[in-house]
């Protein structure tokens, strides 16, 4: 599970960074002006998931966020001809959402390990997530790079 989340987390920044900087035209700097705004509400949103995962299904949140994710990543493609505003909107949304399958993703990977299993849990977790985004930035850059 953690590996699909850390695909879509990594994937999914870097196919719009070079979807905004390709396609829209943007500069370096102005496309991390669109990322911004998503980044603050990512730390907003903390508190809120970490509420949530105590009260909901951590499972259905994970799936939550990985679909509303997704959602938000092809609203910025169907929104190439509005500009900066539509981009912007589509990634505070990618923003406030991402939380929702990153935090509860960590909560159901470690949550149930014994204290002395916790340094190999965390150990290969890291590994399964670093692997994740690996594999998320070179299908991202792959596909961007055929579409081109």
């Amino acid at each position: 599970m953690i590996f699909f989340v850390f695909v879509n987390l990594f994937g999914s920044i870097v196919i719009i960074l070079m979807y905004l900087e390709r396609l829209m035209g943007y500069t370096s700097t102005l496309a991390g002006l669109v990322l911004a705004p998503g980044g603050v509400l990512t730390l907003m949103v903390m508190p809120i998931v970490g509420l949530l995962i105590t009260r909901i299904n951590s499972k259905g949140i994970v799936i939550a966020g990985i679909v509303v994710t997704a959602y938000s990543i092809s609203n910025v493609h169907v929104q190439h001809a509005g500009g900066l505003q539509h981009s912007r909107v589509a990634k505070d949304y990618y923003g406030y959402w991402r939380r929702l399958d990153n935090n509860p993703a960590h909560t159901l990977t470690l949550s149930r390990m014994k204290k002395e299993q916790m340094g190999n849990a965390r150990s290969i977790f890291n590994l399964v997530r670093n692997i994740g985004g690996s594999f998320g930035v070179a299908i991202s850059t792959s596909c961007m790079s055929c579409s081109l």
